[in-house]
């Protein structure tokens, strides 16, 4: 006959001294982890704002092509504060992008056929009278409510605008868009570019100085 015997482990708490050693090692990988995702986060912010201006510059380029129409992007940045901008697309050259009502003449709107068989602008009967359909009049602007915090600091473009030829894709006017995003804890700015180059060309790229964003090439 086997005595049986039960064995109990008794857990114990964490000691001060381990506790501490807890702490201390939580300590070093917040004091690195913090400021590197906060840098993160900055250079995320510019990073959308170009790649979305880029974006609009190839749409305009793709619809010019497909519509064999021009196609314009027009650029408004607010004469006092450069941190509140808007960036317009449409086939109405001149359009003003701070405009949301697609019934204003004036709005950045691309006509898309709503499939009820008038399409906006057309004149099937031939007879001078345009069809008027707002439901068609799609409203293609940018805003910089959607970057907080993102300047636009310079555009080079003659009259804030480009547009591209219908047959070549070619743009009208070269120019460029410059961004800056001034970092959190006085960390100094970000800046990136957008450029558009005469031959329809759209490229995104940095400074080489100490406001380069990592990752993209050098202006």
């Amino acid at each position: 006959m086997y005595e049986e015997k039960q064995i109990v482990r008794q857990s114990r708490g964490f000691s001060l001294v381990e506790m501490l050693v807890v702490m201390a090692i939580l300590a070093i990988v917040l004091s690195v982890a913090v400021p590197a995702m906060s840098e993160y986060l900055d250079r995320r912010k510019i990073i959308n704002a170009a790649e979305a201006i880029y974006g609009e510059l190839q749409l305009a380029r793709a619809e010019t092509i497909s519509r064999s129409e021009e196609v314009h992007v027009r650029f408004a940045v607010d004469a006092t504060d450069s941190s509140i901008w808007s960036i317009g697309v449409s086939t109405t050259a001149g359009c003003d992008p701070t405009i949301t009502d697609v019934t204003d003449a004036s709005a950045c709107v691309l006509v898309v056929d709503d499939g009820d068989g008038n399409i906006h602008g057309t004149d099937p009967d031939g007879d001078g009278t345009p069809v008027t359909d707002n439901d068609d009049r799609v409203l293609h602007v940018l805003q910089s409510t959607d970057f907080p915090g993102v300047r636009i600091e310079g555009v080079t473009f003659g009259g804030n605008q480009s547009s591209f030829d219908p047959r070549r894709g070619t743009a009208d006017s070269s120019g460029s868009v410059t961004l800056e995003f001034t970092r959190g804890g006085n960390q100094g700015v970000y800046e990136m570019r957008v450029i558009l180059g005469m031959i329809g060309r759209v490229r995104i790229c940095t400074p080489n100085n100490g406001n380069a964003v990592a990752g993209y090439t050098t202006c």
